[in-house]
């Protein structure tokens, strides 16, 4: 397989961008002078622009004028598109196009490259190719893929003769099936879905960091109503879809900040092989929530989550944003998706910041209060985060000191213990962390060292 240069991105693949075109336009120049000696010569043929766009290099490719084009169109969404050009890529390897330009004549082509994890393949994402007669279709066509983002889709063109629209609208068709028939390299990964306000919604595969269940230090009824309504729900979706019933489902995350609710999502992720877990941010909940949802048929069955959602629908009485959370109840509605087989898991530190339009059922069926350890989770906590560090604490004495501290004060208390012993070993002295280290990093009040401030 040949090796690319893609945006600064070395790939290797079967999708590389074909060699370049044999096809060039004339410089602007040229073009203009013949564009009036041919009108000179038969007034009948229109003086044509210069540094024209897509519809003259294929009036031109396919010699008509631009007038007796017919231009298929469709749009798409983020997933669909991204499976698209996907598609669209094995074609141009395997059809290298007779001409090929980018938006317009004077714009070279342009490629991205998806983030898969472990292969970062290059699709076209605004080109515009024109195709001879037995290589996409019996006839001649230039594709034609825009990168312009309009009202949350891009735009997928074919153009041809008029003698041959029905054959353009059939590979167009075509093309989308088999986007979407291919083997979906997002589904059943774990996602990062990201907002751009010049592309929309684009999702990139992560890797998470390690995280277990075991290490995940939680009250045994947290994980058994988390249990019930994630792994229980997509155990149960065809039972439920035969009786009728919801074929979606919500769970709600409250509690203080640092006691776990990250922690659990990302040992969830690990937990749910064949599932799609997509993690959004903010801006993704935001302005690309319905986006979101309506993509889900590609991917799912799928886990999304959203953490800090409190931070984006608010409550309205609070000036909360009235539009982001309307955008937001559409989308898990499924008013504007159709959705099925999706759980959406999210986490809030203040229950009471969320509409309540929000909170109710068939948005979030299950609100699950993730507490701040007690004195033997503390003491299991601590376990955790001294198993590799040189110490002799007595855990269960720490714990007995530090009552109200989460996951994330106890783990800053053995940071800031590690970074003393450090410095005393530097000094000369002993690199050990011991309970009275340990406690005597505690504030006055006997409470933990606190991690910092909290969103």
């Amino acid at each position: 397989m040949d090796e690319v240069q893609v945006n600064g991105e070395r790939t290797e693949g079967l999708n590389a961008p074909p060699p370049a075109a044999s096809w060039a336009p004339f410089p602007p120049a040229v073009a203009q002078a013949l564009s009036h000696l041919a009108n000179l010569i038969d007034a009948s043929i229109a003086v044509r622009g210069v540094g024209s766009g897509v519809r003259d290099f294929a009036a031109t490719f396919l010699g008509v004028r631009p007038t007796e084009l017919v231009a298929t169109t469709t749009r798409l969404a983020a997933m669909a598109f991204q499976l698209a050009t996907l598609a669209f890529a094995e074609e141009l390897a395997a059809h290298p196009p007779a001409a090929l330009i980018g938006k317009d004549q004077e714009t070279p082509p342009r490629w991205e490259v998806l983030d898969l994890g472990d292969l970062r393949v290059p699709v076209p994402y605004s080109l515009a190719g024109g195709f001879a007669a037995g290589t996409l279709a019996p006839c001649p066509l230039v594709a034609f893929v825009d990168d312009v983002f309009d009202e949350g889709e891009f735009t997928f063109t074919i153009y041809s003769r008029a003698a041959d629209a029905a054959t353009a609208k059939a590979y167009l068709d075509g093309l989308i099936e088999r986007g979407r028939a291919r083997t979906n390299p997002f589904k059943g990964r774990v996602l990062h879905a990201v907002h751009d306000e010049n592309f929309g919604l684009t999702f990139r595969v992560v890797d998470l960091p390690v995280t277990e269940r075991a290490d995940v230090v939680l009250p045994a009824s947290v994980w058994e109503q988390v249990d019930r309504n994630v792994h229980g729900f997509f155990a149960a979706l065809d039972r439920l879809t035969r009786a009728g019933l919801a074929r979606n489902r919500g769970v709600l995350l409250e509690g203080p900040p640092g006691t776990g609710k990250t922690a659990l999502c990302r040992a969830l992720a690990r937990e749910l092989p064949g599932t799609t877990v997509i993690f959004c941010d903010a801006a993704t909940i935001g302005f690309g929530v319905r986006a979101l949802y309506r993509q889900l048929d590609h991917l799912a069955p799928a886990l999304v989550v959203m953490e800090d959602i409190d931070l984006v629908v608010g409550d309205r009485r609070r000036g909360g944003s009235p539009q982001a959370l309307n955008n937001f109840l559409l989308a898990l509605d499924g008013a504007v998706s159709g959705h099925a087989g999706v759980v959406t898991i999210a986490t809030t530190n203040d229950l009471a910041a969320i509409d309540p339009a929000a909170r109710r059922s068939a948005r979030f069926d299950a609100v699950v209060t993730v507490p701040a350890p007690d004195r033997r989770g503390r003491a299991a906590i601590l376990s955790r985060y001294l198993r590799n560090v040189d110490a002799e604490v007595d855990v269960d004495v720490v714990a007995a000191h530090t009552p109200g501290a989460t996951g994330a004060d106890l783990r800053e208390l053995v940071s800031r213990a590690v970074l003393h012993a450090a410095d005393e070993e530097r000094r000369g002295g002993a690199a050990t962390v011991t309970t009275s280290l340990l406690l005597g990093l505690l504030d006055g009040g006997g409470a933990a060292a606190r991690a910092g401030p909290y969103l």
